[in-house]
């Protein structure tokens, strides 16, 4: 008697491992940033080194019967001081099976004096978040475009402010 046995790849344990396994990063130089739950899924922002540049990478990751996958990522090269204080990605998705269409401005602080970030959209309303783990990730629903990202202090004072093209 032969037995056959067919694996299937399975996903990984939690969103940020689906979101981190297959960096592609400098040794050591991996950092979970922030995490937020949305839809049916989860968003993770890092920041990692590749060939000593300082990379930033979004990731959707989804939870499905064989463990967390990422449905949908971006990366793009973000050095702490991109814009003087911080580092800075927008994206925005329409969204898909399990998440809502939605537009997102994030990065990496690099000035110590910012409490808080608040964003502009296109539609003229504002979001406003604190700072998290020297980081930041301000989610919305729909697909707008950032006007502007403002960062500032503890007392609300603005240490500066981006416009975004």
């Amino acid at each position: 008697m032969v037995l056959l046995f067919v694996v299937f790849p399975s996903g990984q344990s939690t969103a940020v491992a689906a979101a981190t396994s297959k960096v592609k990063a400098d040794a050591g130089t991996v950092r979970v940033l922030v995490t937020q739950k949305w839809g049916d899924g989860e968003f993770v922002l890092a920041r990692f080194d590749s060939s000593g540049k300082r990379m930033l990478r979004l990731v959707f990751a989804t939870k499905g019967a064989r463990g967390w996958r990422a449905a949908g990522s971006t990366q793009q090269r973000a050095d702490i001081t991109d814009v003087a204080v911080g580092s800075l990605l927008v994206a925005r998705s329409k969204g898909g099976k399990g998440q809502p269409a939605w537009s997102i401005a994030a990065g990496e602080l690099g000035d110590p004096r910012i409490r808080s970030v608040q964003v502009r959209w296109s539609s003229g309303q504002t979001t406003t978040r604190a700072r998290q783990n020297d980081s930041y990730l301000i989610v919305e629903r729909g697909t707008m475009g950032a006007s502007s990202v403002r960062y500032a202090s503890k007392d609300g004072t603005e240490i500066a402010t981006v416009p975004v093209g």
